[in-house]
């Protein structure tokens, strides 16, 4: 079963997600209310799987909100309800710690969707957003080797060009290799890592630092 606490400031917002849930035989509500206050306090009371609520760019300094629910319950997972596709902002939220960013509106398919994705570990971006990763980080980008995750040199240059926009007949082309040995190598990276697809994958890599904002060129560094 999926514990998951609501807060909306929104009284029909609100209620909608509630009777979206309550139709779910595997998702149990522990928790509602209208502001951060309450999203603490059910995080404290009822240490819930994933708290659904809005969230802003001053939630997530050392002080504020994201922080204070994580330190209150450390294996509870955040969904964010926002309008907002500014690219810092998205960043940010994604090193907050927050594992699903669905922007309003959303159907009742892509709340359930973001729900299931992250309650088993993934990241969720919902559209318009994930429908070019590269769409929602600034500049270039530069992807460095980190010795947790043993990813090859060639996959590290397809990350590279993947999050940049690249199609696979692209980055064949790029790299003169088959769009076979692309396909490969993200499956063994997607398997390594726990990711399911390309998008939570390259958020995956950008929460463990492995891919870098910046403003060089693409670089594979060891």
């Amino acid at each position: 079963m999926i514990h998951i606490s609501v807060i909306s400031k929104d009284e029909q917002e609100l209620i909608d997600i509630l009777r979206i849930l309550s139709a779910q035989k595997d998702i149990i509500i522990t928790g509602t209310g209208r502001d951060g206050y309450d999203a603490i306090k059910c995080a404290d009371n009822h240490l819930p799987d994933i708290i659904i609520m809005d969230l802003h760019k001053k939630d997530f300094s050392e002080s504020d909100l994201v922080p204070i629910i994580k330190r209150k319950s450390p294996e509870t997972k955040l969904i964010t309800l926002n309008t907002s596709s500014d690219t810092s902002w998205i960043q940010q939220a994604f090193k907050a710690g927050v594992s699903g960013i669905l922007p309003k509106p959303y159907s009742n398919d892509e709340l359930l969707n973001a729900i299931r994705t992250v309650s088993h570990d993934g990241y969720y971006l919902g559209k318009p957003v994930d429908t070019h990763i590269h769409n929602f980080l600034p500049g270039n980008y530069s992807v460095k080797r980190k010795k947790s995750v043993n990813i090859s040199d060639t996959g590290l240059k397809i990350l590279a060009l993947l999050i940049k926009g690249y199609s696979d007949k692209e980055i064949a082309d790029e790299m003169q290799i088959a769009t076979g040995t692309i396909r490969n190598c993200l499956s063994v990276i997607k398997r390594k890592t726990g990711q399911k697809n390309r998008v939570q994958l390259a958020i995956y890599l950008i929460t463990l630092g492995l891919i870098e904002v910046s403003l060089k060129t693409i670089t594979s560094q060891e």
